[in-house]
């Protein structure tokens, strides 16, 4: 929010991430600074958990305009769904007498032609990193991603709130953009790195049916374009594909065998009614699951189980709570099939604890992305199993 009093121009930030969130930006030639930099903003509100916070800056307009004739701002702004971010420059005219809002020039700008003309460069060396990977990694998978739904003749349809996993792969320079977009350096790696951990799932999960050469029968729009359906824990399925021999699997990304409101409910209700104790929060979603056969419904797969699934994991980190994770899987889908349950652990780069994992059934592989030395043992893993 931008406001004019008594000669001081007045920006409100409200800070929450990529959610109803506002964040002003100086321009200084082709780069945008954020207005921290330029002048301590004072912290009014901040929520219980810190999550969200409001700042205010406060600077003199005549000390602003200092040797300028014009002073431009941009304003990026989220959506409290996540849609975004828009942008908005602001034109403060140093040669005419700025008393009020009105006399502030605005206008909207298009996310794309801010991209284009604009740079954000970072100094801290954790996101200059995170830079380099996503440079790396997620521009290539995306072009993989999109050659083989071309091939096969599906689209992706991103629904639910997943808004950056759909910008960036609508766009990944909007993708990178909007990480940057963010004021701290710690809000920024962690975008950054949870963009290539999606990408990187997405990409995994369209090598299956890229290793089978088989053709999407699930989802069909009425316009008769075949989809997959891309959402976090739904309780439909993805997508359901077919073998040139006629053999049917069902592909599940983040499957859950809850709603995630049936986990969350019993902390909820607790909080509600005053009471202290907790029931251990444990949303258990393996990235991507396959299972033998044709299944739509998630009712359909726990009333009549497959012979054979695979539970695939996609990993771009790794960490020691990874290993509880990964336990937890093998705990809670090894009943899922009713003969055998395939482990797969996909790394971009090395897995730690490989020995560890194998002994407890996972196969792994490593250098999965394209052009890396595990694509191809992937895939004929897929072909050979499946």
């Amino acid at each position: 929010m931008l406001d004019v009093q008594n000669g001081k121009l007045i920006l409100t930030e409200f800070w929450g991430g990529t959610r109803g969130s506002e964040y002003y930006y100086i321009v200084m030639e082709d780069k945008l600074v954020h207005i921290s930099r330029l002048v301590k903003g004072k912290e009014e509100f901040v929520t219980r958990r810190g999550r969200r916070k409001v700042f205010v800056y406060e600077m003199s307009i005549s000390e602003l305009c200092r040797d300028k004739k014009i002073v431009e701002l941009i304003e990026f702004s989220f959506t409290n769904k996540g849609y975004g971010p828009y942008a908005y420059k602001y034109l403060i005219n140093c040669t005419e007498k700025i008393e009020k809002r009105g006399d502030i020039k605005s206008l909207n700008i298009d996310i794309k032609e801010v991209v284009k003309n604009y740079k954000i460069v970072p100094v801290r060396e954790r996101v200059i990193y995170e830079l380099l990977n996503y440079d790396k990694y997620v521009i290539p998978m995306i072009n993989e991603i999109k050659n083989t739904s071309k091939k096969l003749g599906f689209e992706l349809l991103i629904t639910g709130y997943a808004v950056r996993l759909e910008d960036t792969l609508s766009d990944p320079e909007v993708g990178r953009f909007t990480a940057l977009v963010l004021p701290t350096w710690q809000a920024r790696q962690k975008l950054l790195e949870n963009l290539v951990k999606m990408i990187h799932e997405i990409y995994v999960m369209t090598l299956i049916p890229h290793a089978l050469n088989a053709k999407t029968i699930y989802h069909q729009g009425p316009n008769g374009k075949l989809y997959w359906e891309i959402e976090y824990a739904s309780r439909t399925s993805t997508a359901i594909i077919e073998t040139p021999n006629g053999k049917r699997y069902t592909i599940w990304y983040q499957f859950s065998l809850k709603d995630w409101w049936d986990v969350v409910f019993p902390n909820w209700y607790a909080a509600m009614m005053g009471s202290g104790e907790k029931v251990p929060r444990q949303f258990i979603r393996p990235d991507i699951m396959v299972f033998e056969g044709e299944y739509k419904y998630r009712d359909q797969l726990i009333a009549s189980p497959p012979k054979r699934a695979w539970l695939i994991e996609a990993k771009t980190k790794f960490t020691e709570s990874d290993l509880e994770q990964l336990e937890n899987y093998i705990k809670n889908f090894e009943s899922i099939a009713s003969e055998k349950l395939h482990l797969l652990l996909v790394g971009l780069e090395n897995v730690p604890y490989k020995r560890y994992l194998e002994i407890k059934g996972y196969k792994i592989f490593e250098h999965v992305y394209p052009d890396g030395i595990g694509v191809k043992e992937f895939v004929s893993y897929i072909r050979n199993t499946m």
